[in-house]
């Protein structure tokens, strides 16, 4: 691309990218992308510009990154990927309010989109603890509870069909889709407007039920969901009990909650898998 071509443009749009499928999505940009990584993330596509970015890089470091790429005029789209142990949230947060570098930022850069991208059978051994070892199911949770795209990974009819719910489930407003070369270019092809980051913060499907009047079942009918509005604080040892031996079935936990030894301070509750 010519600087001619991208000095017509106002700004240099961003997607944000994580999960452990999401080198499927970078092989799939166009030549007028550029990815921005860390050394420890594979480079998987040869036809988009890379830019480095040191491990464990600050958010100042990210931001002047970001600003002199779009300043270079060299490309249409930015995909930032996301270190295994940083969210999208984090990458998403520096772009609210542009206060690091000034308002002249928003000039300059735009994010429109964020995707957690997984194969479907990995999810569900996750969140569904199909595995014995699954310490990262809330960080995926998390994640995905966040992002605007989702993409699931080939697998079985089965599998692909569960981790579809699970998905939704968790959270409703994000598009859910099978990790293809269709999906991802029309992914691509429809960047429309901002990233808005307060309504990613409350469309997980954890806070939209405790909202809601009425329990509903956002996951179809292979998955019920439920809100405990009650503010009656809980016996101590019989609640400590009830999260250790009765939640068979119940792959996502979250909200808040009183103990009657404590009353005058509340509780978070966060559980996945």
């Amino acid at each position: 691309m010519t600087d001619e071509r991208r000095g017509t443009m106002d700004q240099l749009t961003v997607s944000i990218i994580a999960g452990p499928a999401a080198p499927a999505l970078f092989r799939q940009a166009g030549p007028t992308t550029g990815v921005l990584a860390s050394s420890r993330v594979l480079k998987v596509n040869d036809q988009a510009q890379h830019y480095e970015l040191p491990p464990n890089s600050k958010p100042e470091q990210i931001l002047n990154k970001i600003r002199t790429i779009a300043e270079q005029k060299q490309i249409e789209h930015l995909i930032i990927c996301c270190e295994p142990e940083r969210p999208p949230m984090a990458y998403a947060s520096l772009f609210v309010a542009h206060g690091h570098q000034g308002k002249d930022f928003a000039g300059l850069v735009q994010l429109t989109t964020t995707a957690f991208a997984i194969d479907a059978s990995a999810l569900l051994d996750l969140i569904l603890g199909r595995i014995s070892e699954s310490d990262g199911a809330c960080f995926v949770a998390e994640q995905i509870e966040f992002v605007d795209h989702i993409f699931l990974g080939a697998s079985t009819v089965e599998d692909t069909g569960l981790a579809h719910s699970v998905a939704g489930a968790l959270n409703p407003d994000a598009h859910v889709a099978a990790l293809t070369e269709t999906n991802v270019r029309n992914w691509q092809n429809t960047r429309s407007g901002a990233f808005d980051f307060e309504a990613a913060l409350n469309n997980a499907g954890w806070r939209r039920l405790i909202e809601q009047e009425e329990s509903s079942g956002n996951g179809g009918d292979r998955i019920t969901t439920i809100a405990y509005r009650a503010r009656r604080p809980f016996h101590p040892e019989r609640f400590w009990h009830f999260l250790q031996h009765d939640l068979q079935g119940v792959f996502r936990a979250k909200g808040f909650f009183w103990l009657a030894s404590r009353m005058d301070e509340v509780g978070g509750l966060n559980l996945a898998g």
